[in-house]
């Protein structure tokens, strides 16, 4: 004997008992994913800044007139900045942040920033430098040969902004997937506990598959008169000696019901004190959605088994 499998009726309805769990979920895990979104877009930010204040203005080789490359990156700063006071247009607090370093790797000479600037100031500062070397208008580049090696500001950026743009799409689609993920995976996490720790019976699923459910709770019957059609259907429909097992009367009243010589009622399966008259063919056990115990429940079915091999659950 086997459950029912879950129905499409029996998702929703678990979903809709547990709604605000799930919608406390859905927040947390906004939260969170936002949390970490923010804090991430943050370090990202500042290492884009710390990356675009180190990249260089512009780099250059610088060679002397035997064709040697030139280290003289002391040099260079100091003729740069005397150029740059003189010539009135940028404050002294700009000036000091403009550095000028050697790459031993690269053998260029690179203009840079150590701190940031804005963008106008630098590439203003960069054309500035580059005209004057290119016009002859420094004394200290006169018989030495300079290549350029990057000259563009926008050059140093490009690569930077492209993949950004390019994985922005992405990461909305993934963070949506992401909170439904941790939304359904949450939620059900604390639904579980949940009804591990209620003590009734409030989905269908958990009846177990040592029995066959019969799932009148599904049907949304608004009286008591049509579930107790039902029920006296399953009582009658077959000629089988029955049991009955009915706690509740409360919502099913006993005395409504239509009992045949073949049909034995019982309010739990521990109150047979003495032998019946006949041996039970099937079991009938009723349990009430959020209001059996489960406790209850799992004693009439174990009893049941003891009695019989055809045990079915009336969920209602």
């Amino acid at each position: 004997m086997t459950n029912n499998s879950l129905s499409p009726k029996d998702i929703y309805s678990f979903f809709k008992d547990h709604i605000k769990i799930y919608i406390l979920s859905f927040v947390l895990s906004v939260v969170l994913i936002g949390g970490l979104f923010f804090y991430s877009s943050r370090s990202q930010n500042k290492l884009e800044t710390n990356n675009q204040t180190n990249e260089p203005l512009f780099s250059f080789i610088l060679e002397n007139s035997q064709g040697n490359i030139m280290t003289a990156s002391g040099a260079v700063k100091q003729v740069f900045l005397t150029s740059l006071q003189e010539n009135g247009q940028f404050s002294d607090d700009v000036l000091e942040k403009l550095n000028v370093t050697y790459n031993d790797i690269q053998n260029t000479i690179d203009v840079q920033f150590v701190e940031e600037v804005p963008e106008q100031k630098q590439k203003q500062i960069s054309e500035l430098l580059q005209q004057e070397m290119n016009n002859g208008e420094l004394p200290f580049f006169k018989n030495k040969t300079f290549y350029y090696i990057n000259k563009e500001i926008e050059n140093n950026r490009a690569s930077t902004l492209q993949i950004t743009e390019g994985v922005s799409t992405k990461k909305i689609i993934l963070l949506v997937l992401v909170v439904i993920v941790i939304t359904v995976g949450l939620g059900t996490l604390i639904v579980s506990w949940k009804e591990y720790k209620t003590k009734v019976i409030t989905q269908k699923f958990t009846l177990g598959n040592d029995v066959q459910a019969i799932d009148i709770e599904s049907l949304d019957l608004s009286s008591k008169q049509e579930k107790q059609s039902i029920i006296n259907a399953l009582l009658n429909g077959t000629s089988q000696n029955k049991f009955l097992v009915l706690e509740n009367e409360n919502i099913i009243e006993k005395e409504n019901l239509i009992i045949s010589e073949k049909t034995k009622v019982y309010s739990s399966l521990e109150n047979i004190v003495e032998p019946v008259s006949f041996e039970p063919e099937e079991i009938l056990i009723v349990c009430f959605k959020k209001n059996t115990t489960k406790k209850w429940y799992k004693e009439q079915v174990e009893i049941a088994k003891a009695l019989t091999n055809s045990i079915k659950t009336i969920y209602i």
